[in-house]
């Protein structure tokens, strides 16, 4: 996707109990990648948020239950490309 300063993505996927899920995202300029599980993401509130200055950023959880994992990624530079993959 692409994303101007302070434009927002949001994404969701399932995770069965015990899943390790490993979120990678990459791209260009900055964009901030938010993670978390059973719940609605934002910026206040999430599991994981890497903090880097660029749009090369991964995250890693292990659901405790079934359910869904909530993605948002947020523009920070004027523009800002990025591409997620998820592992099990």
């Amino acid at each position: 996707g692409t994303l101007l300063a302070g434009e927002a993505a949001r994404y969701q996927v399932q995770a069965r109990a015990g899943d390790r899920v490993t979120v990678q995202m990459t791209g260009t300029g900055d964009a901030d990648l938010y993670a978390r599980l059973g719940d609605s993401v934002d910026a206040a509130h999430w599991d994981c948020r890497p903090y880097a200055p660029d749009a090369q950023e991964t995250c890693t959880l292990v659901a405790r239950d079934a359910g869904p994992l909530s993605l948002l990624v947020l523009g920070y530079s004027a523009r800002a490309t990025f591409h997620l993959r998820t592992h099990r």
